[in-house]
């Protein structure tokens, strides 16, 4: 399907793995439940087993258990409300990045209107967390801490490791969660190194179908469930797991890899010959490969649309908030003007990428843009 389009929206759009099809494949005639007795059931609990135990090997480690939920976002709820819930005798405090995704920060504030005292800790004008608000504002009853491992609208990496050094400083019962969807198969991080509590991530950013995630959590660690009714998934999310899905996503996993430096910056180089009146949102050496912002003199949303027509896939900053027409909440953050924000598009690239194909896309957005101001 996508042969004919050049794919700059790698981020929201993806092939499947050859070896994710693969897996999924011996599953995709048979619905059968892991948690039935017959033997189909423990065929099907046998693949979900292996599933799980290759998302750990790639990103979690020995001591590590891996939820499956419906994607990153499901995770990010599980972990801030599940977490919140479960430490609530020891404090009621919330503290999360303004620039993390929609799912964390709407999560705390339900939680706001259930009696915790939710703040956001401020980022300065690349995106990037303020070490020093971040220390002024933990307190020892904070018991949930939010930052998020690549930023999926601009690239920008956060200090997690830092964040993650002061909270268990300043307070030692604080739960410490990062959503790393944008941050696989682009960098090299696993939930031990970090000393992160819960990492949520997806499966089609690595190669493997959508509508299945994970949050992978250490395995000391005790959260509430959010949803109610069964017992799958260790009692913490009820429903039947589709073999197929888990066992594509286990099988992506297995081919997880950094995406090399360098790509931002060719891509950097192509952007600036091709391209003019850009403004760039953070310069692409600071951010994580293959994650580009930048902002054009035209509407975004319009931008997209006619390149899509053209066979250029894009995404305008803040895919998340596209179909409400607002500015991304992330670029406000940072200080970007509402209507800068509105002009801003994001650029995300995956390995196996043409750089012909992205010298040609480039004109195809130059040739768009003279259509739209003309």
């Amino acid at each position: 399907m996508m042969t004919s389009l050049v794919n700059l929206d790698a981020l929201g759009v993806s092939n499947l793995s050859e070896a994710a099809g693969k897996a999924m494949s011996q599953w995709l005639g048979t619905n059968a439940s892991p948690s039935s007795l017959h033997i189909l059931g423990e065929a099907a609990a046998e693949a979900v087993e292996l599933g799980r135990d290759q998302i750990r090997s790639a990103l979690g480690g020995k001591n590590t258990r891996v939820i499956f939920t419906s994607g990153a976002g499901e995770s990010d709820n599980l972990a801030v409300i599940g977490a919140s819930q479960k430490g609530k005798r020891k404090g009621k405090h919330i503290l999360v990045c303004q620039a993390d995704p929609l799912s964390v920060i709407q999560a705390a504030k339900s939680l706001s209107k259930q009696g915790w005292s939710v703040e956001s800790v401020p980022v300065d004008s690349k995106g990037i967390i303020d070490l020093d608000a971040l220390a002024k504002m933990l307190k020892v009853n904070t018991t949930f801490v939010s930052c998020h491992l690549v930023n999926e609208e601009t690239g920008v990496i956060q200090p997690v490791a830092e964040v993650v050094e002061l909270v268990r400083e300043k307070s030692p019962h604080a739960h410490i969660h990062s959503s790393a969807r944008a941050a696989v198969n682009r960098l090299h991080f696993n939930l031990d190194w970090l000393g992160l509590d819960s990492l949520s991530i997806d499966s089609q950013c690595a190669g493997g179908p959508s509508g299945i995630g994970a949050l992978l959590l250490k395995d000391n660690i005790r959260i509430n469930s959010i949803l109610h009714g069964g017992a799958e998934e260790g009692g913490m999310r009820p429903g039947s797991l589709s073999t197929a899905l888990v066992a594509g996503m286990g099988a992506a996993y297995c081919g997880i890899n950094e995406l090399s430096c360098e790509v931002n910056t060719e891509v950097e180089r192509i952007i600036s010959e091709k391209l003019m009146n850009l403004q760039w949102t953070i310069m692409p050496k600071y951010c994580a490969p293959g994650i580009i912002s930048i902002r054009l003199p035209v509407g975004a949303d319009a931008l997209v649309l006619e390149c899509g027509l053209a066979g250029v896939l894009l995404s305008p900053s803040s895919g998340c908030t596209a179909s409400t027409g607002g500015p991304s909440h992330v670029l406000i953050a940072m200080g970007i003007s509402e209507n800068d924000a509105l002009q801003t598009i994001r650029i995300s690239l995956t390995h196996g990428f043409d750089i012909l194909e992205i010298s040609h896309a480039c004109d195809v957005i130059s040739d768009t843009i003279g259509k739209i101001t003309a």
